[in-house]
């Protein structure tokens, strides 16, 4: 049995780090095919003859929100190494090799 519980949790933790590498991944896309799209319409219709150095101030606030929320994501889904793997329950100094929170043994 404790095979398969290893098993599950190393498919959960592929699983949480897929989903941020998706998630990273659409943000660039968005950064890098939107970004441009958006300045030249900036530039073209909305604001002609502005220099595109004042245009980029008008879309830092949607980087800003974009990298806030990877950033985020990205704390809350992590796992440090001295926390249980199944609560997140913080296990420094347990000599136990047991979680006292749900009673799961700790990974060698």
């Amino acid at each position: 049995m404790p095979d398969t519980e290893e098993r599950l949790r190393r498919l959960e933790e592929h699983a949480r780090r897929t989903r941020l590498v998706w998630i990273v991944g659409i943000a660039f896309a968005v950064l890098w095919f939107v970004l441009p799209g958006a300045l030249y319409v900036l530039k073209r219709y909305l604001y002609p003859g502005t220099p595109t150095s004042i245009l980029l101030l008008y879309l830092l606030p949607f980087v800003a929100v974009v990298a806030g929320i990877l950033v985020v994501y990205w704390r809350r889904t992590r796992r440090r190494f001295d926390t249980c793997q199944q609560c997140g329950y913080n296990l420094t100094g347990n000599i136990s090799g047991v979680c006292p929170e749900c009673g799961t043994a700790m990974a060698s």
